[in-house]
């Protein structure tokens, strides 16, 4: 397979695996429809997309204007990440519902 093919296919892979472990062991988020686990599949992944571009973002802000070496800059970068997708997952993804019809 090409480089971009293999490339977005273990991205999907990699997302859909953390938003089944993040589901189930990290906010133990219990779904009681099918639409309800499509909404949050879906912002799961979005959101994921918004932290891709944070993390490009970051990483041409912190080598290309800051001048910072690339590992240094991956691992700050990295830090943003995790926090961010830890604030995206607990207020915006698997937020407790009230009614579930």
């Amino acid at each position: 397979w090409s480089l971009v093919v293999s490339n977005t296919l273990s991205w999907i892979f990699s997302v859909l695996f953390a938003f089944a472990t993040n589901k189930k062991w990290v906010f133990k988020s219990k779904t009681r429809s099918v639409r309800h686990f499509f909404e949050e599949l879906s912002k799961f992944f979005f959101y994921r997309i918004v932290s891709f571009g944070i993390d490009m973002g970051c990483m041409l802000l912190f080598i290309n204007s800051f001048h910072m070496d690339d590992f240094w800059a991956k691992l700050i970068t990295q830090i943003i990440i995790v926090i961010a997708n830890y604030v995206f997952s607990k207020f915006l993804i698997f937020t407790k519902k009230t009614t579930d019809f």
